[in-house]
């Protein structure tokens, strides 16, 4: 094969092996919020692609919820928009929650949302952090 069309091959492989490159943090994550003596709650994520290292979906989670003189089982769902420093191995992600709602008795109330803090991804198949001085731990 002569130099120039070797060179082509090279750089086209190069270029497949990288269109493709991004963090793989799409697909269904589970886990669990701990707050220590205030219970532990069920969370269920579920991250789909959206740019290079970009990721959006939904999720939801278990918690206990007051109106100020009760306290009752309710859901919290809410949108997710999570950000990877960098296309693979461990890393910090930026993570932002939207559209949260509580769910009670088949009725919906919107809520501010709290944002998780000092999230990490081990760059395989967990995520480490924290979201209301509780700890949050998700496996796929």
């Amino acid at each position: 094969m002569k130099r120039g069309a070797m060179q082509a091959v090279v750089v086209l492989a190069m270029a497949a092996l990288g269109a493709g490159c991004h963090a793989k943090l799409d697909d269904n994550w589970d886990g669990e919020i701990d707050c220590g003596a205030n219970g532990t709650y069920d969370i269920s994520v579920d991250l789909e692609h959206d740019e290079k290292n970009t990721f959006v979906g939904d999720g939801e989670y278990d918690s206990i919820c007051t109106d100020g003189v009760n306290n009752f089982e309710c859901t919290i769902e809410f949108s997710v928009t999570v950000e990877a420093e960098k296309s693979m191995g461990a890393q910090d992600l930026d993570v932002e929650l939207d559209d949260c709602v509580i769910v009670v008795g088949g009725e919906s109330f919107d809520m501010d949302c709290d944002e998780p803090d000092d999230v990490e991804w081990d760059g395989k198949d967990e995520i480490v952090g924290e979201i209301s001085g509780c700890d949050l731990t998700l496996e796929r």
